[in-house]
């Protein structure tokens, strides 16, 4: 963002900035449905992400982290949904969505998947969280 007062904003507002003009009304639209999120199909195909796991960190959220919590983030690929996707989206603050995030690389299985792939398609359709 290269603003340090427009980054605290985005964090503060949960990773948005309210009436954000850098969307038109056709990307709103598209975000409220979370239909911007299909092109990461592709990703999920080619095996650069997975479908379930913790969202991607970007290098300077790793300063937030201890080294060890650090390396579990990284020990398994980002996922196009994950546990704090369907556990509030944008109404959880940063730092629960990424203590959701640790929570799930230490506690994976396959059936979490399958209940947090359920409850990404209840989030989705009921536009749970979304803004």
């Amino acid at each position: 963002m290269g603003n340090p007062e427009l980054a605290r904003e985005y964090r503060e507002g949960g990773d948005q900035i309210p009436n954000d003009p850098r969307f038109t009304i056709v990307g709103r639209f598209l975000r409220r449905a979370s239909l911007d999120e299909l092109p990461q199909f592709i990703n999920v195909v080619k095996g650069d992400i997975s479908l379930v796991g913790p969202r991607a960190l970007q290098i300077g959220e790793f300063e937030k982290y201890g080294y060890d919590k650090k390396d579990l983030i990284l020990a398994i690929k980002s996922g196009l949904t994950g546990l704090a996707q369907v556990s509030g989206r944008k109404d959880i603050s940063f730092e629960e969505r990424r203590k959701l995030d640790l929570y799930y690389v230490q506690n994976w299985s396959l059936w979490s998947d399958l209940v947090i792939l359920v409850k990404t398609a209840r989030v989705v359709l009921r536009r749970i969280g979304a803004k």
